[in-house]
């Protein structure tokens, strides 16, 4: 990419050139190979970008089997993850996203991104701007604590339900729940 010009130190960020875009790289390897190859590597490097590694015939091979065969297959692999989940935790990583859920016992759960490091008041921000004028408080918890305690009930019998202010920092995978007033 092309500096800036000096009478211009802004014209990057102003107007967003694709080329200042992040990259992510993903490379397609052979079955049983689950590491970037080196060039790439290099590559993505000298180009401040990301690579991650799938094998698109054995994802085609595993994407025609039952849930419970595929999940074994994998695991005789040593895949710990679909290559689709990689490529969606490459991306992640290279805009410094983390995603959060809003669920409730009546409605399903939603899936909202954030950049990393912002407050819970901002997640209430993107989930409605209502929300974050009136927040008051936000109830969270891990998802992986929500559905290993059987739900919210669950939840607050075994006190994993915790209470946060504006201040508390999203982390990844925390459900939320957004106490406000209209």
């Amino acid at each position: 990419m092309v500096p800036a010009p000096a009478d211009a130190p802004d014209a990057v960020q102003l107007l967003q050139p694709l080329s200042a875009k992040p990259v992510l790289f993903v490379a397609n390897v052979d079955e049983g190979d689950a590491e970037v190859p080196e060039a790439i590597v290099e590559h993505a490097r000298s180009h401040e970008a990301q690579a991650v590694a799938i094998s698109a015939r054995l994802e085609a091979e595993l994407a025609e089997l039952d849930p419970e065969e595929e999940a074994a297959m994998r695991s005789e692999l040593g895949l710990s993850e679909s290559g689709l989940d990689a490529v969606i935790r490459g991306a992640f990583s290279l805009l410094h996203l983390i995603a959060f859920f809003t669920a409730g016992e009546d409605k399903p759960a939603q899936s909202w991104h954030l950049p990393r490091g912002l407050s819970v008041w901002h997640a209430a921000g993107m989930i409605h701007s209502d929300i974050q004028r009136g927040f008051v408080r936000a109830e969270v918890i891990d998802w992986e604590q929500l559905v290993g305690a059987g739900g919210y009930a669950g939840a607050r019998e075994r006190g994993t339900l915790r209470l946060e202010g504006r201040d508390y920092v999203v982390a990844d995978g925390d459900v939320i729940t957004v106490r406000f007033t209209p």
